[in-house]
């Protein structure tokens, strides 16, 4: 039997109504003393921890209260008034798949040369329907960024470096395999085959983008900003111009949440993912482009309401993403992310510029008319020379 009991006392109907951002959440703790101990502290703390397949992590800033510090004499009960604000500024309360965050009250009783008695209480802790607070992810403010970091786009220089190195890599495990178990007279074969293999298949990947301008002008895929909230409508701009004469497939767009968390560290390291939601859009089906020829969208897609706010800690994070697919006849598809970041309805970011999607086409106007007078002087050159 532990030598002091613990008791965290909230009305039930608070409990089961949970906290706003700002609210003051009341109650009581109990303490009963089983033995004369001289307890060091008596606190208690709100905090938020998560629980999943990942690495547990715990809120690197609890608040933290001291409500008793002295002797506790046996059968002694004590209690203790106490009030915290509710988080205003996030991470909130949010249960996933592979990652879930909740908040505790936790009280803990120091007593010296003793195991410390702790209990703990889980508060539901929901945005503040106060306006213009910032949204805070779990270690500082959020600043909004496009930190996606596709392969394909990569320059030509760097891609042929690292296609290299990625295939030699890759040619090690079945070189030794090849070396232990084939015929010594196909072993050189064998290790040549395996690393062409290798370099087609993360050059395919590498060059995705490159060899899709071999037919369109780098695609433009244009938002005015990137932090939204549930329920809002996202606005973009799509266009892409022919190089020569191709078909448009179709342009997909997607919007997507998904949750990703590490779990051990090393070679021990396991990552999960998981996809929230995925909302999917199709425009320009089968359509025919001569050279020079610019197609346009403007359009909107609504984010959904149950979308989760973002959350990034350490290895946890809970993201949103707009991802427009090209998919170009006889080419690899052309792929573009943005990142997008869900605040609470009210709440606000580190300020971020808005984009005029307009202004951005008519750039690509005079970029359309470059071409088309180039066109015309190589033309008239070749004439000239003839």
């Amino acid at each position: 039997m532990s030598k002091v009991d613990l008791e965290i006392l909230i009305p039930p109907e608070e409990l089961e109504k949970g906290f706003c951002g700002g609210e003051i959440i009341r109650g009581k703790l109990n303490v009963l003393s089983h033995q004369g101990v001289q307890c060091k502290e008596i606190t208690l703390s709100m905090g938020w921890e998560s629980f999943g397949s990942g690495n547990l992590i715990k809120s690197p800033r609890p608040k933290t209260q001291t409500l008793y510090a002295g002797p506790l004499t046996a059968g002694e009960q004590k209690t203790f008034d106490f009030e915290f604000e509710a988080p205003r500024y996030g991470p909130f309360e949010y249960e996933g798949k592979h990652l879930s965050i909740f908040y505790f009250l936790t009280a803990r009783a120091n007593i010296p040369m003793a195991i410390d008695p702790v209990r703990k209480l889980q508060i539901p802790i929901h945005p503040s329907s106060e306006e213009g607070l910032i949204y805070h992810c779990a270690n500082g403010a959020l600043h909004p960024f496009d930190a996606h970091f596709d392969l394909g786009n990569l320059g030509p220089v760097w891609g042929v470096l690292l296609t290299l190195l990625v295939s030699g890599l890759l040619t090690i495990p079945f070189g030794f395999i090849i070396v232990t178990f084939a015929p010594s007279n196909l072993r050189v074969p064998l290790i040549f085959i395996s690393f062409l293999l290798s370099m087609t298949l993360i050059g395919s990947t590498l060059f995705r983008n490159i060899l899709a301008q071999y037919k369109v002008e780098k695609p433009i895929f244009e938002i005015p900003k990137n932090v939204f909230s549930p329920g809002d409508v996202i606005p973009f701009g799509i266009s892409v111009i022919a190089k020569r004469a191709m078909t448009l497939n179709c342009i997909k767009v997607t919007f997507r949440a998904a949750e990703v968390t590490l779990s051990g560290s090393g070679k021990h390291q396991t990552t999960y993912r998981h996809e929230i939601l995925r909302l999917e859009q199709t425009f320009s089906e089968n359509l025919s482009l001569q050279e020079g020829e610019e197609k346009k969208i403007l359009y909107k897609i609504q984010i959904p309401e149950k979308t989760p706010y973002y959350f990034e800690f350490f290895t946890h994070k809970i993201f949103s993403e707009l991802i427009v697919y090209f998919d170009i006849a006889g080419a690899p598809d052309y792929k573009i992310t943005k990142n997008i970041f869900i605040i609470p309805q009210g709440y606000r970011s580190a300020e971020t510029p808005v984009k005029n999607i307009q202004e951005i086409f008519e750039s690509r106007y005079k970029l359309k008319e470059m071409l088309a007078q180039q066109k015309l002087d190589a033309e008239a050159d070749s004439e000239t020379n003839s």
